[in-house]
């Protein structure tokens, strides 16, 4: 696993009028921004930056392997007390898988330090525009099982069919395996778009041809991996949003869920973080049906 790229340096200001900012990767960059924060706090075995994160309630929880530590003091006391067992400066954690709700979001990192393995299970709360974390699993044991009162299955479960589609897609482009790219696409072929890395878009047939055509002759940038994409889940959505930035190139993809999840767009360019507006200025009905959502 890599440490990915300080999420700062993904946000992208679009100002135009033929497009409108899609909120699921607005609140995704948000508890990425979150998850980041996080994760660099950790490797600088810095407690009290990590306890900045937390809302300041006293209700925030804590848990590890089956201990569960509940209320500010103990949480952060328990929290504190495994930071310092653990060398600064070698914590290896994915970049953020993230399922984004009205007023909560989950995020999910995958790590590895000193020789252990295991995943981050953090659930964040958003008030007044701001989010926090109100509870940590660090070890992701409550994916399995609840450890106390915190159950992250449901959570986990909507993550990890767009993380499985995410992963066989980065490995199939990183690879140029034409037919692993061909069995990922939507089956409804026509609803395929690529946007090839000169910014072309193609549609349908021809996107998946263009789109194949790319990963085998080396279009896809170097370094392309699973451990590296960030991925967005819009919670009962039925949509997510996976992308890297590569030196300065920005590989997405966005995911839906037909029959599986499967890819519905591709760009080795223009980010797919952005809705298309029609010629009146109403947005496309995915936007809409995501605002109505995410209330």
């Amino acid at each position: 696993m890599s440490r990915w790229p300080h999420v700062a340096a993904l946000a992208l200001v679009v100002a135009t009028s033929a497009v409108q900012a899609d909120p699921l990767f607005d609140r995704g960059e948000a508890l990425a921004a979150l998850a980041s924060d996080l994760v660099d706090a950790e490797d600088a075995g810095d407690a009290a930056a990590v306890a900045d994160l937390f809302a300041s309630d006293d209700d925030i929880a804590y848990y590890e392997a089956a201990n569960e530590h509940v209320g500010r003091d103990a949480a952060l006391v328990a929290f504190a007390a495994r930071l310092a067992g653990l060398p600064k400066g070698s914590l290896v954690a994915t970049a953020p898988r993230i399922l984004v709700e009205a007023a909560t979001g989950w995020i999910v990192v995958e790590w590895e330090w000193d020789g252990d393995t295991g995943r981050h299970i953090a659930r964040a709360k958003r008030e007044d525009g701001v989010w926090s974390l109100d509870a940590l699993d660090f070890d992701g044991g409550s994916a399995d099982a609840p450890i106390g009162a915190f159950d992250a299955s449901v959570a986990a479960d909507a993550i990890d069919g767009p993380v499985r589609m995410m992963e066989k897609a980065a490995t199939a482009f990183a690879e140029g395996d034409q037919g692993a790219i061909e069995s990922l696409i939507v089956k409804e072929r026509d609803d395929f778009l690529f946007i090839s890395d000169d910014g072309v878009r193609w549609e349908g047939t021809d996107g998946i041809l263009i789109a194949v055509a790319a990963a085998a002759f080396g279009q896809v940038p170097e370094g392309i991996s699973r451990e590296a994409m960030a991925l967005f889940v819009g919670a009962g959505l039925g949509r997510a949003i996976a992308f890297q930035d590569i030196d300065g190139t920005r590989v997405s993809l966005q995911l839906e869920r037909r029959d599986g999840w499967r890819i519905v767009k591709a760009s080795l360019s223009a980010p797919l973080d952005v809705l298309p507006v029609s010629p009146t200025g109403g947005v496309i009905t995915t936007w809409a049906n995501l605002r109505r959502a995410t209330r």
